[in-house]
């Protein structure tokens, strides 16, 4: 069982349009409705590739309901928070002929001192099912930015093992506790070692610079070029095949779900690279906020290369 906590989860509304228009009145082709959120989407990977998952989290309002029961329709246990404030909306706006797409992202609630008490309790009592804890996402307004410091510390303490994807302050302040997995990419990796990371060797070595920093695996997405990889078996480079792309929404969720699933599954580190890379390419071709599908993420999977790097 993989957990994932979302502190500011999403409900997500696509629309398509054609040949988009600022300021003038545009036709909406479609709509699609989706629950958000970083940690959210690497459930509801993990879900689609047929691993248990629970999500926790904090919700609110109708919005926030419909992310409870399209979690729990289709099999994803839930131990959310609820609050009287209501889940964020997020739109994201495809013009069909002039991709990539346009996100409007709301704040999301303001949440105080005894929400994230309620949050620690349901972490307490979800770990007694599960070891590895996905915290993803950006930070509710309310929330201090040491907040995914504290919980990862919670969950280390506890034995548990935490996976930490996020940006800003609140990576800045969250790797301070060490957790066992990140994710940043290119440009936040460079924040936060305030040098530039370009080149293939600037990535390799700034993932190694986190490792020698106390986090066990440091991986640094590269978008449509894969991600790399440093951790006690080497330094890896993912490289996908080319795909036509559609949205990049939620690939970079994609590639931490399935990462997590190889190594769930003990496949060694350079095999859940694999994984995770193929779960973030097909998620990259699919429209919108919708993610990867499980014969996809399985077609790609032997197209992907793993180069070990000296």
């Amino acid at each position: 069982m993989i957990c994932t906590v979302t502190l500011n989860p999403a409900y997500d509304k696509t629309v398509e349009v054609q040949d988009l228009i600022i300021s003038e009145v545009n036709t909406i082709l479609s709509v699609r409705f989706d629950p958000g959120g970083k940690g959210i989407n690497v459930s509801r990977v993990l879900a689609e590739m047929g691993h248990p998952t629970q999500a926790l989290g904090i919700i609110g309002g109708d919005t926030g309901l419909f992310i409870k029961n399209y979690l729990e329709q289709r099999g994803i246990p839930t131990r959310f928070v609820e609050i009287d404030q209501p889940t964020r909306t997020n739109l994201t706006v495809v013009d069909i002929d002039d991709p990539p797409a346009t996100e409007l992202n709301e704040p999301g609630p303001v949440i105080n001192e005894k929400i994230i008490l309620d949050v620690e309790k349901s972490i307490l009592d979800a770990i007694n099912d599960s070891k590895l804890f996905v915290f993803a996402g950006s930070l509710p307004r309310g929330c201090p930015h040491d907040t995914y410091c504290r919980l990862i510390d919670l969950v280390r303490r506890r034995g548990g093992t935490p996976v930490l994807d996020t940006r800003d302050e609140a990576l800045a302040e969250g790797i301070k506790a060490k957790p066992f997995m990140i994710k940043p990419n290119q440009t936040e990796a460079s924040h936060l070692l305030g040098r530039s990371i370009e080149s293939i060797e600037d990535t390799a070595s700034a993932c190694l610079d986190f490792v020698k920093g106390g986090i066990q695996v440091a991986i640094i997405s590269l978008g449509k070029k894969g991600a790399m990889m440093a951790c006690e078996e080497g330094v890896f480079l993912g490289i996908p095949p080319e795909v036509k792309t559609d949205s990049a929404v939620g690939a970079g969720d994609s590639l931490v779900a399935g990462v997590c699933l190889g190594i769930e599954k003990e496949l060694g580190m350079a095999e859940a690279l694999r994984m995770g890379v193929a779960a973030g390419t097909a998620t990259a071709t699919t429209p919108g906020t919708a993610l990867c599908k499980k014969e996809l993420v399985e077609a790609i999977l032997p197209r992907v290369e793993i180069k070990k790097l000296s």
